[in-house]
């Protein structure tokens, strides 16, 4: 779980492939034709870019392991206030498939997906 935190979790979202990997490119811009064949035409989409679903399954791991209950799930309360943020300044009023490096806007992604949300409604029921 510490690993997972430590290499693969990013504010929003989770990297799908360790940053240390030779074919990491966590910019998925599926448009650009490259010389990088690792991450020319959105050869990447699995490849780096940090996808928000999986990350309710990371904090409902962290839930499920907690040895003091209380205090993680205030913890990740804490860190569930972002997506509530992220959704009220969202013209769509939903989150993202998929976020680039960091957090970063991915236009290339659609804007606003029912499995993410979906995903993060399981942690807030957990959290209940």
């Amino acid at each position: 779980m510490d690993f997972a935190w430590s290499v693969l979790a990013g504010p929003f979202g989770v990297k799908t492939l360790d940053p240390k990997d030779s074919q990491f490119r966590p910019q998925y811009v599926n448009h650009e034709d490259t010389g990088d064949y690792f991450s020319s035409r959105g050869f990447n989409y699995h490849q780096g870019p940090e996808w928000l679903w999986p990350m309710a399954f990371m904090l409902r791991a962290r839930l499920a392991m907690a040895s003091d209950l209380a205090a993680e799930k205030e913890a990740v309360r804490t860190f569930m206030r972002r997506y509530s943020e992220a959704i009220a300044r969202s013209p769509w009023q939903g989150l993202p498939e998929l976020e680039n490096a960091g957090g970063g806007f991915c236009a290339e992604s659609c804007p606003t997906q029912a499995w993410t949300m979906a995903c993060l409604l399981e942690v807030v029921d957990e959290l209940d």
